[in-house]
């Protein structure tokens, strides 16, 4: 009996191993190594590994072999990111030396794809993290090699999209192009269009939402290809939502915040997919595209393009009706071609027959009155004044209201230079408009500003010129626009914008000397010092911007109160957060309660006073535009604080960034409150008196002292974004602790959800970066909240734009 008792206990010892013992895949190797790693013990990792491979098979010895390899680079890290140096340089040959031999040999015979591929792609990071860039290259090349061999080969693909997503997250943009083009190749062959075509929306629309413009437009057009194959009916109807959601999106953002060569990219994309569906399209959609497209090439200065996209959708569809939008931006492209040569009456006379040529086919448009207004533009292009004034008064009879006294300024300021026979002979018009006159508190407030219209109307043909030439990068349009300019500036030599224009010639005309003559530069000083600094400020001041109106949006829920919620939940959730949008939007568009704003209106006032392409209509459209919201017996009082408002933010230039973040903050806190507007009006004043010194300061330094006063500035406004920068990122901080406590108070709060989605999203898209984890609880979060109440994914998908 005690025989059998030790033989049983000896079986049990030899064979123990094998009844206990793990089941070895990569998956649970995988897990069970994230515990060893986290808590730095490697070497006793490499030990339990090592135990696993007495009894593991050919498969799972391959599975260990990949762990133990991993584990050396693993702890060479980790004393790396220690810096214990002594230790590291003691065994950094022989692990890179058993990690290298170890993955070389699952590549060459490994049966599994799957720890061939990430022994591959160990090995290329093995030697991207030695600095060894052409074995990097080898590596990363074989990798792909491996990846389409085995897509050309294998139905089951999620190897080749898992490694594809890998690398493209690193920035391999080329290689996973390649790979993604592999992938879908594939699924075509095995004829599942289905998943072909959501992978290729997929792919198009991530290179498109990182600003990789032109693999998004390859695989959108590769998208719409297997749609025109596979769907044609829906061809059309896919390809305009891709432009309206992206492309249209896209470039009307980067254009508002004036970074045109973002611009350009987007609209590049834009162009080719709208020609795509004017080619296949029918109907009302093919009309539309023919608009956008006209429209692109318009914000991409291809002036004459645009043109002639519009003159043939008029010869195609001319005949029935045409929308005004057609006519208003034809008629204005007239405009713009007729300055592309100076003092070329024949080319203004070829614009002035083709206004007419729109007056006659369309005499019933609903926009008319600006085609004849576009005319007298012209006609005082080439001095005909008589011409000029008669267009004006036919524009005058049919415009609407609000426009009636920016014609009348016109027809007043030309019909000065007729003889009285001239001015008899002209046609009757509505006597009943012509009664308007400039004696009104609007035109006394206007002549006020002491705008030098004669200047203005001098200085437009090289305004247009240089618009022309910055567009089309035209040499000799740059010449020009210098011989324009130059005539200008003896004219009115301390015009500041003149003299900017003309460092902006000659710096395109690689003549740096009279560049930085006119940019004032001097005393060891450089061009590029003031011109990058103040291109860091822009990018940091749109950032801080962006970051406080979204600050605004989540702050606006967070502050409602919770019997609010109830109210607004018993009628519609998403009645509530379509109004609350509107009222944050309203918020941070308002000029005078918003702290940035007030840069923004600096910049209108800039382009209605140097802006020569825009001056001669955004000074009366700007001013009624705010005027036009004030009651009649309040407008004189209104336009005083208007006025005083602009020449407070005319002087800012001449403080430092907390000097003129007090003026800003000073002239918000009027409009905050019960004050009224005679006690605005009343404070304004005041403030006035008290920087009425700093214009003259500004005006007493020198050219030299002037952009050392600009770049000390700038720096010290840098800095004062940064500390910006920071709070905005405390405060997102601070909404995503309040979202958890808001979750533990009720986990079912859809309301909550949103909140807390949009935190992280929010804290994501203002820091740059790319954050998965973030987006993942982000997406979370706001799946959630539609999974609670549907009725949010209108909500949701206004924050995610």
């Amino acid at each position: 009996m005690l025989r059998r008792i030790c033989l049983f206990i000896i079986l049990a010892l030899i064979f123990s191993p094998l009844l206990y013992a793990q089941k070895i895949d990569f998956q649970t190797l995988e897990q069970e190594s994230q515990t060893y790693y986290k808590n730095k013990e490697f070497d006793v990792f490499l030990r339990q590994l090592t135990s696993y491979a007495k009894t593991a098979d050919k498969k799972e010895q391959a599975v260990i072999e990949y762990f133990t390899a991993l584990t050396y680079l693993e702890k060479l890290a980790f004393l790396e990111e220690k810096k214990d140096w002594e230790n590291y340089y003691v065994i950094k040959d022989d692990c890179l030396k058993r990690a290298e031999e170890l993955i070389k040999r699952l590549v060459k015979s490994c049966p599994d794809a799957k720890i061939a591929f990430e022994s591959q792609y160990l090995l290329r990071g093995l030697y991207e993290q030695q600095e060894e860039e052409g074995k990097t290259k080898q590596a990363l090349e074989k990798l792909e090699s491996m990846l389409k061999t085995y897509a050309k080969e294998n139905d089951d693909l999620e190897l080749v999209r898992n490694f594809a997503e890998r690398l493209y997250k690193e920035g391999k943009r080329e290689e996973t192009t390649e790979l993604f083009e592999s992938y879908i190749s594939r699924l075509e062959e095995i004829n599942d269009e289905e998943r072909a075509e959501k992978k290729l929306k997929d792919i198009a629309d991530k290179y498109f939402e990182e600003g990789t413009y032109e693999l998004s437009k390859n695989f959108h057009f590769k998208y719409l290809e297997l749609i025109k194959t596979n769907k044609p009916d829906e061809l059309v109807e896919k390809g305009l939502a891709i432009t309206d959601k992206y492309y249209k999106r896209g470039w009307e953002k980067i254009i508002k915040n004036n970074y045109y060569p973002g611009a350009e990219k987007v609209l590049g994309m834009l162009v080719p997919l709208d020609k795509y569906i004017i080619e296949h399209g029918k109907g009302e959609r093919k009309k539309e595209a023919y608009y956008q497209l006209a429209l692109s090439l318009y914000h991409m200065f291809k002036f004459e393009e645009s043109v002639e996209t519009l003159e043939d959708f008029l010869d195609k569809y001319g005949e029935g009706k045409v929308e005004d939008k057609i006519l208003e931006k034809l008629s204005e492209l007239y405009c713009i071609l007729s300055s592309t040569e100076i003092n070329n009456t024949d080319n203004i006379d070829k614009y002035i027959e083709k206004e007419k040529v729109l007056i006659r086919r369309f005499p019933d448009s609903g926009i008319l009155w600006q085609v004849y207004d576009s005319a007298g533009d012209l006609y005082v292009k080439k001095d005909d004044y008589k011409g000029a004034v008669e267009n004006y008064r036919i524009a005058l009879d049919t415009c609407p209201r609000e426009a009636e006294t920016f014609i009348q300024e016109k027809i007043d300021q030309y019909i000065k230079k007729l003889s009285k026979t001239e001015i008899e002979n002209l046609p009757k018009t509505d006597t009943k408009k012509e009664k308007l006159k400039t004696t009104s508190e609007h035109d006394e407030w206007v002549k006020s500003l002491d705008i030098d219209v004669e200047k203005i109307k001098t200085q437009a043909p090289a305004g247009d010129i240089l618009v022309m030439a910055l567009g089309k990068k035209d040499k000799e349009l740059f010449k020009k626009a210098a011989e324009e300019y130059e005539k200008l500036i003896k004219k009115y030599p301390d015009d500041e914008q003149f003299r900017l224009n003309l460092y902006l010639v000659y710096h395109e005309l690689g003549e740096e000397d009279k560049s930085a003559a006119y940019l004032g530069m001097g005393a060891g000083l450089k061009n590029k010092d003031l011109l990058s600094k103040t291109e860091a400020l822009r990018n940091k001041q749109q950032k801080a911007n962006e970051g406080m109106i979204f600050y605004e949006i989540i702050n606006y829920y967070s502050d409602r109160d919770p019997k609010e919620f109830k109210v607004f939940r018993d009628n519609s959730e998403k009645i509530f957060l379509e109004q609350t949008l509107k009222s944050t939007k309203d918020i941070t568009n308002n000029l005078k309660a918003d702290i940035f704003s007030a840069d923004q209106q600096l910049e209108e006032w800039a382009k209605v006073t140097n802006n020569t392409m825009t001056a001669r209509d955004s000074l009366y459209e700007i001013i009624m535009q705010l005027v036009d919201t004030f009651p009649q017996n309040q407008r004189k009082t209104h336009l005083e604080i208007i006025d005083k408002i602009v020449q407070l933010e005319s002087r800012i230039d001449a403080l430092n960034i907390k000097e003129k973040t007090n003026m800003q903050l000073k002239i918000k806190k009027l409009f905050e409150g019960s004050n009224t507007y005679e006690d605005i009006n009343r404070e304004l004043t005041q403030i006035l008196e008290m920087n009425k010194g700093e214009k003259d300061l500004m005006n007493s330094l020198s050219p030299e002292e002037k952009t050392k006063h600009a770049i000390d500035n700038i720096d010290e406004a840098i800095k004062e974004m940064a500390n910006l920068e920071n709070l905005i990122n405390n405060n997102f901080d601070e909404m995503i602790v309040d979202g958890k406590k808001m979750l533990q108070k009720n986990p079912n709060d859809p309301i909550a959800y949103l909140m807390s989605g949009s935190a992280y999203q929010l804290k994501t898209k203002f820091s740059g970066s790319e954050d998965s984890k973030l987006l993942d609880l982000s997406n979370q979060m706001f799946n959630k909240a539609i999974e609670l109440n549907p009725g949010l994914e209108g909500a949701v998908e206004e924050f995610r734009k």
